[in-house]
C-alpha cells in the first residue's frame, strides 16, 4: 500500500470497508454514490475481500488495499472433542447417532441465502445416494427467521432452528458438514470458526470466502441474485451435488477436516491485524508511527 498525496496540513481519512452494496436498484445506485464521495476523499482505502478493494479503486480511491480481519482465536479441534461435540449435538436434537447433521450458522437475512440451503435439504432427505435422510440445522435469527421455519414446514425432513447460541464453535464441530450459501462476504468469522471446528466446508464461491478458504472447502457456485430466484436454482443443485458428495463419503471429509484445521492455524491473530492497521495508517502519514 502506498502513501497517496493529501492535502498538507489535512487529518489523514482511512475508510474500511465491510460489506458489497445493498439490495434494490435504488439502494445500491444511493451507496455508489457515496462511494464515490468518501473514497475519492481518502487517502487509503481497505477492503475485507479483493472484489471490495477493486470495487473502490474503480470509484477512484486513491490507495486502496486489503484489511487483515483477525481469526476468533479459537484452537483448532482435536478429533476426541469433535467426536464428544458431535454426540452431543444429536443428543441435543433427539437424533440417531448416526445421523448425518448439515449445519448452517448466521443471521437469518437475505444475504445469506438460507432459504437455498432449506431447497437443497429437501432434494437431499429423498437423494438414494444416502443411507437414512439428514437432518439440517439452522443457528442464528434475523429478519427471514419466520418465513425460512414457513418454508421448512413445507417441505420434508428434519429442519432444526436453533435460534442464537453462545456455542456456535461446538456446534460447528458436531456437524458433518457446514455449509455458507451467501451471495456475499468477507471474511466470514463463522467460516474462520468452522475451519478451527474441523468442520467440513461447503460454500459459495463469492467475496473472499475462497480467499479465506485456501481450498480447506468445496466451494460452488455463488448465483449472483439477492432476491428469490425460480427453478430450477443453479445453486440449490451445486450445494446438493457437493453437500450429498461429502455425506456419501467420509474419507472425503476427514481430508477436509484436517484442511480445515490446517487453515485454520494460518489464519491472521489480532497481533497481526493490529501491525498491518498500523501500516496502513503510517502509510497515509509519510512517517513513521508509534503503536
Amino acid at each position: 500500500m502506498g502513501a497517496p498525496s493529501r492535502r498538507r496540513g489535512s487529518t489523514p481519512l482511512v475508510v474500511t470497508s465491510h460489506n458489497g452494496p445493498p439490495e434494490g436498484r435504488a439502494a445500491a445506485w444511493t451507496y455508489a454514490a457515496l462511494e464515490v464521495v468518501v473514497y475519492r476523499r481518502a487517502d487509503l482505502v481497505l477492503g475485507v475481500s479483493a472484489d471490495l478493494v477493486e470495487r473502490a479503486r474503480a470509484r477512484g480511491a486513491r490507495g486502496a488495499g486489503l484489511a487483515v480481519v483477525p481469526s476468533a482465536g479459537a484452537v483448532p479441534a482435536t478429533d476426541a472433542e469433535r467426536q464428544a461435540a458431535r454426540q452431543d449435538l444429536r443428543t441435543e436434537l433427539g437424533v440417531p447417532p448416526s445421523a448425518a447433521v448439515v449445519l448452517t450458522a448466521g443471521r437469518l437475512a437475505a444475504q445469506k441465502r438460507v432459504d437455498r440451503l432449506i431447497e437443497a435439504h429437501r432434494t437431499l432427505v429423498n437423494d438414494p445416494r444416502l443411507a437414512a435422510p439428514p437432518v439440517l440445522v439452522v443457528v442464528g435469527d434475523g429478519p427471514l427467521g419466520a418465513a425460512l421455519r414457513e418454508q421448512a414446514g413445507r417441505g420434508g425432513g428434519g429442519v432444526h432452528f436453533l435460534g442464537r447460541r453462545a456455542d456456535v464453535p461446538r456446534l460447528l464441530a458436531g456437524a458433518d458438514v457446514v455449509v455458507s450459501c451467501a451471495v456475499w462476504e468477507g471474511q466470514p468469522l463463522v467460516l474462520q470458526e468452522a475451519l478451527a471446528a474441523g468442520a467440513p466446508i461447503v460454500a459459495t464461491d463469492v467475496g473472499g470466502t475462497a480467499a479465506l478458504l485456501e481450498g480447506a472447502g468445496v466451494l460452488v457456485t455463488g448465483g449472483g441474485c439477492a432476491g428469490r430466484t425460480t427453478q430450477p436454482d443453479p445453486v440449490v443443485a451445486a450445494l446438493v451435488g457437493a453437500i450429498g458428495d461429502l455425506l456419501t463419503d467420509p474419507d472425503a471429509r476427514d481430508a477436509l477436516s484436517d484442511r480445515a484445521r490446517a487453515r485454520a492455524a494460518r489464519l491472521p491473530t489480532g497481533r497481526d491485524a493490529l501491525e498491518a492497521a498500523l501500516t496502513a495508517y503510517r502509510s497515509v502519514l509519510g512517517r513513521s508511527a508509534t503503536p
